[in-house]
Parts: C-alpha cells; sequence; structure tokens
C-alpha cells in the first residue's frame, strides 16, 4: 500500500490478525493427570489457607467473582458449577478470598458434566475428577503463590476421596505446564482443537459446536451429533 503510514499498516496488520483469530483458531492442547495418592513435595507446602466452598462461604465467594470477573459471570459460575455438585476450594490470604478452583468428579451427571470430559475423551475413574477453572487474583500472583495454591489444593482433594485428577493445558503456556510438572502432573498425551467461527470446534476429527447455554454446562463446546 504506497503511502500509508507506519501507525496505519500496523492497524492494518492488528485487524487482519484478529478477523483470522475469529474465523479460524488451531491450538494443541496437552492433556494432564495428576496422581494424589503420590507425597506431594513439602516445599510446595501453602502460604494460602484453602477451604472448601459452602453456605458458609457461597456470598462471599460470590462478591469477589463479581469484582473479579463481573455480577452476570459469578451467578451463572456458581448456579453451573453448585448444581452439578462440584467440588470448589477458596484460596484465602489473610483472610479475604483471593482465588479458586473446581473439580468435577465421576460422580457428575452425564448432563451436568464438564464439556472438556467429553470432548477430550477423558477416562474419569470413579475416585478421579477434572480439575477447571483455577484462578488467582492478578494482585496476588507472582512468588509462587500460584504452586503454594495447587499443592493445598491436592492436599484438600485428597482428604475429599479423590484419587486423581484430569485437566489440560495449552501447549504453548509453558510457565503452566512447569507449574503442573513441578507438582506432579503428567502429560497423557495431545490433542488438536480447530475452532471455526467461534461456532463449531474440531478435536481430534470430531465437530462439537458451540453451546450457548449455562443452565446445564458453561458455555463451551457440545457434541454436534448425539
Amino acid at each position: 500500500m504506497t503511502g500509508a503510514s507506519p501507525a496505519m499498516l500496523t492497524w492494518l496488520r492488528t485487524a487482519a490478525g484478529r478477523l483470522k483469530r475469529l474465523l479460524w483458531a488451531r491450538r494443541r492442547q496437552i492433556l494432564i493427570r495428576k496422581d494424589l495418592t503420590a507425597p506431594e513435595p513439602t516445599s510446595h507446602r501453602s502460604r494460602l489457607d484453602v477451604e472448601r466452598v459452602g453456605d458458609a462461604n457461597l456470598e462471599e465467594l460470590r462478591g469477589f467473582l463479581a469484582h473479579q470477573q463481573g455480577k452476570s459471570a459469578a451467578r451463572l459460575k456458581l448456579r453451573y458449577a453448585q448444581g452439578a455438585g462440584h467440588i470448589g476450594l477458596l484460596a484465602r490470604q489473610e483472610g479475604r478470598i483471593v482465588g479458586h478452583v473446581w473439580v468435577a468428579p465421576h460422580a457428575t451427571p452425564p448432563a451436568r458434566n464438564h464439556p472438556h470430559v467429553t470432548r477430550f475423551g477423558l477416562p474419569l475413574k470413579p475416585d478421579e475428577g477434572y480439575m477447571y477453572d483455577m484462578y488467582l487474583a492478578p494482585e496476588v500472583r507472582g512468588g509462587g503463590r500460584g504452586t503454594h495454591f495447587l499443592a493445598a489444593a491436592h492436599l484438600a482433594l485428597r482428604a475429599a476421596g479423590l484419587r486423581g485428577l484430569h485437566g489440560y493445558v495449552d501447549a504453548q503456556n509453558l510457565p503452566a505446564r512447569l507449574l503442573y510438572r513441578t507438582l506432579g502432573w503428567r502429560d497423557g498425551g495431545a490433542v488438536i482443537s480447530t475452532r471455526v467461527l467461534r461456532l463449531l470446534m474440531i478435536t481430534d476429527g470430531r465437530v462439537f459446536v458451540r453451546n450457548f447455554s449455562w443452565n446445564a454446562t458453561p458455555v463451551d463446546y457440545r457434541p454436534l451429533f448425539g
């Protein structure tokens, strides 16, 4: 483009990149698994207090989520996770909530299971679960707090009767992969997911369609057939 300014060229490249991501995006995802029966390294004992989500802290959690992610997201996330009977854990620092993580156990009814369990074909055993939505507030990230929170969550989930966890991490997210590997998570293979128009997801040759309802499962993708 003759005569275009550097600023205009930068804007055009940015717009083209955004359009491409809207139309088509390809991700390589690493499936990971954690054996909760293995000893947790003592060096990773948590500097955060961890407790299970329940009636006593539900309103406080709702307020934390609303502040961090918006009231609508807070309402929908809690409605889904609680209605499905998932296990929630809170992280506290100096008494205030600073994070959370959720686990969908094997006993979750199929209609309310996390969609990743189906899309990734995870073979959950009766004493295992799928970990999702691990979050720490931006102001407390760093200093090893993510490692400490995850290590404490392992101990709490083992105390709750779980013996194994499944999850995934994006192949390009090297810091997250290192975090999980440090705490004993092991790679269980890779899957390739291709998103088309943000409406379809093709994962290992299987086609999924965008699910816009939070009533049964969070906004993700459900099988196009069946």
